[in-house]
């Protein structure tokens, strides 16, 4: 009876756990630890590439994926919403939703586009799918010699149109 118990212990473990490589940057590889429900990755980088042949890379210092959500911890991201249009950022917090093809950025975020505008922010939605980058939240944003200021905001790059949904103060540097 305690043998039988033991085995399925075992089993168990066996069909929970299971480990296998990955490779980062240097060339060399690190731990990728997986169960049936979770996979932890420390120093991740992902590339890839979208239906419309977009570019998106991420890097971060570790990454927890939970089916099709993964979380991600201080992460430096590249995604270019259109041949002309480069959004890059880097963040405390982000959550990137495969299945939606949603990055919600938290925490400490400093992001630009093509260095024509910066932006600084606590919250911001990046809609790769699509090309929409948003915020409920207060924002600031530096674009040439003026600086705006603005309770949240909505960048879509199918129009070309950024708007501001309230609260906004502009000032000329």
């Amino acid at each position: 009876m305690i043998s039988m118990i033991v085995s399925v212990i075992v089993n168990y473990y066996n069909n929970i756990l299971e480990s296998e490589n990955i490779f980062i940057n240097e060339g060399k590889s690190t731990k990728l630890f997986k169960s049936k429900y979770e996979t932890s990755i420390t120093n991740p980088e992902f590339f890839f590439r979208d239906k419309n042949n977009r570019e998106i890379t991420f890097k971060a210092k570790s990454a927890n994926k939970v089916n099709y959500l993964i979380n991600l911890t201080s992460i430096l991201g590249h995604i270019k919403l259109n041949q002309n249009t480069n959004f890059d950022f880097l963040a405390d917090n982000a959550v990137l939703k495969m299945d939606t093809k949603k990055v919600f950025l938290n925490g400490n975020i400093k992001a630009n586009n093509n260095d024509k505008f910066k932006i600084l922010s606590n919250k911001i939605l990046i809609d790769y799918d699509n090309y929409i980058i948003s915020s409920d939240q207060a924002i600031t944003i530096n674009y040439h010699n003026m600086e705006l200021k603005a309770f949240g905001f909505n960048f879509n790059n199918n129009n070309r149109m950024l708007k501001f949904t309230e609260g906004v103060k502009v000032k000329i540097k």
